[in-house]
């Protein structure tokens, strides 16, 4: 799997949204959405507009979570 760059570019925050969003509408289907802890339309903005040093505390979860979304999606 490729690595979250540093910079945390555009790409990056996409792979990371596109990561999140099928377990988000999961959520909204099983009548868990915006339960403690599991992703919502915050966690998305964060991730698309939060400065890099502020994405970085989380990046081994969410480069875990690329990796299994797109490790998933090959």
């Amino acid at each position: 799997m490729r690595p979250l760059s540093e910079a945390w570019t555009a790409e990056d925050r996409l792979r990371v949204v596109a990561a999140m969003l099928p377990s988000m509408q999961s959520d909204i289907y099983a009548g868990r959405y915006s339960a403690p802890g599991r992703p919502n339309i915050t966690s998305l903005q964060h991730v698309l507009h939060d400065a890099p040093a502020e994405l970085e505390p989380l990046r081994s979860e969410l480069q875990s979570l690329v990796d299994e979304a797109e490790g998933a999606s090959s």
